[in-house]
């Protein structure tokens, strides 16, 4: 029994520190389980600040990715107006190159069609002007005997005028174009050395006078009597014609146009020789002007003349032009190239001339009614009006002739004492210097160049 007892006091005392151990088990249970909820509370407070920490972090991160996109399509959008401010400035650019590259090579390409349509143009008009170019040769020693004007196949008209025998020497001659030989109003073979023919022109009738003047060794008789005649058919040519005078004068003149300014220029070759100084005298005292001297030149474009040996050229043929006209005078020149079959070479004269068709020509002709004439009344009025009038164109050539006479004794008269004075001039200023004179010559010049200082007129002295 005690046994029992004790077994279950053992037992009892088992239950009661069971039951301790479960109550301090449960004690401490229950206050590891309020640390565990103080901790869980701990843990959940830090999750909830971690959380929150994540939602700000999140939001922050959220921010700064809206900031970044924000960014992102900023700088996309500026590269993007950029490239197009770019874009379009390179197309405004390329767009103004296009424009000025197609309106420069449109400008090149007016410009280059003006040029060829100018040249064109100007080429026609050149070759327009040359077709129209009238063209008139002057013929000095043509030898063609008698005087005649005769129309040539290919439409010029030649006259000429040469030695009344069967001596074919000397003789002048003109061609003219067709327009030329429409527009003659009057022509006059004057004698075998000179022609001269006036023609119908727009704002002035045109004389011109060919001639062929004695060589300088002539006899001095010689040389009086071609400007004697040359000085009487300048003397009838009315003053407001254009005055062409042309034709080989055997005379040289030099450049030294000292006191001779409006007569002559600086443009001639070599020395001046008697003939040289005749023309000279000849233009001074009928205001023209020696064509050839007032161009400048090459020598070889003022050579006219070669000798037979080749080694002797001179410039003896020449174009006189009366000063009033003397612009329209363009050029003078010799043309080396032109074969004219003699030891000429030919002289070109371009000058501006309008041509105007005559009203006296060939084709018109009037008609008389001659079958009055045979009544006895009328026959005999004609006969006395004829003679009365041939009666007075006999009176007016000779006192024209007169006029000419007295006009080139006046003439010739003031050359010679002209000539005096400059012999006695340089005998003195030989004198001065100590030059010794040729007496010989001198007296010999001095014969030759004296003359009487009465001039007679129908053998009546005249004073100077």
């Amino acid at each position: 029994m005690q046994t029992k007892g004790i077994k279950l006091a053992k037992v009892y005392d088992r239950k009661i520190s069971r039951s301790k151990l479960s109550s301090s088990s449960s004690s401490s249970s229950s206050s590891s389980s309020r640390i565990v909820v103080a901790a869980a509370a701990v843990v959940a407070v830090a999750a909830a600040v971690v959380v929150a920490a994540a939602v700000v972090v999140a939001a922050a991160a959220v921010v700064v990715l809206v900031v970044a996109v924000v960014v992102v399509l900023v700088v996309v959008i500026v590269v993007v107006v950029v490239i197009v401010v770019v874009v379009i400035e390179l197309v405004v650019r390329a767009v103004v190159v296009i424009v000025v590259v197609v309106v420069v090579v449109v400008a090149v390409v007016v410009v280059v069609v003006v040029v060829v349509v100018v040249v064109v143009a100007a080429a026609a008009a050149v070759v327009a002007a040359a077709a129209k170019v009238e063209k008139l040769l002057g013929i000095a020693e043509a030898r063609w005997t008698k005087t005649a004007k005769q129309r040539l196949g290919t439409g010029e008209t030649i006259i000429w005028s040469g030695r009344q025998d069967d001596n074919h020497q000397v003789g002048v001659a003109l061609i003219l174009s067709k327009k030329h030989a429409n527009s003659i109003i009057q022509w006059e073979p004057i004698n075998e050395k000179l022609l001269y023919v006036r023609l119908n022109s727009k704002f002035a009738k045109t004389s011109i006078v060919v001639g062929y003047a004695p060589t300088d060794v002539a006899e001095n008789e010689d040389k009086d009597q071609f400007y004697f005649a040359l000085q009487g058919a300048l003397d009838r040519i009315p003053g407001h014609d254009v005055l062409l005078l042309m034709g080989n004068f055997n005379a040289k003149i030099i450049n030294n146009n000292i006191n001779k300014e409006k007569t002559m220029g600086r443009h001639g070759i070599g020395y001046i020789t008697d003939n040289g100084e005749r023309l000279v005298n000849l233009c001074e005292g009928n205001n023209l002007v020696i064509g050839r001297s007032i161009f400048q030149r090459k020598a070889i474009h003022k050579l006219t003349w070669t000798s037979p040996d080749g080694r002797t050229q001179s410039q003896i043929d020449h174009i006189m032009i009366n000063r009033k006209w003397r612009r329209s005078l363009q050029d003078v020149r010799v043309m080396r190239q032109a074969d004219v079959g003699n030891d000429h070479n030919v002289v070109v004269a371009k000058w501006t001339l309008k041509l105007r068709e005559s009203s006296v020509g060939e084709s018109r002709k009037q008609r008389f009614e001659v079958s009055r004439l045979k009544d006895p009344e009328v026959h005999n009025k004609f006969s006395i009006a004829i003679r009365n009038r041939f009666n007075i164109i006999r009176n007016e050539e000779v006192a024209s002739r007169e006029r000419q006479g007295l006009k080139w004794a006046i003439f010739r008269n003031s050359r010679h004492q002209d000539i005096q004075q400059k012999t006695k001039d340089l005998c003195e200023t030989a004198s001065k210097i100590g030059l010794k004179v040729n007496i010989r010559k001198t007296q010999a010049l001095r014969t030759n160049t004296t003359n009487t200082n009465l001039i007679t007129v129908e053998e009546k002295p005249l004073e100077e």
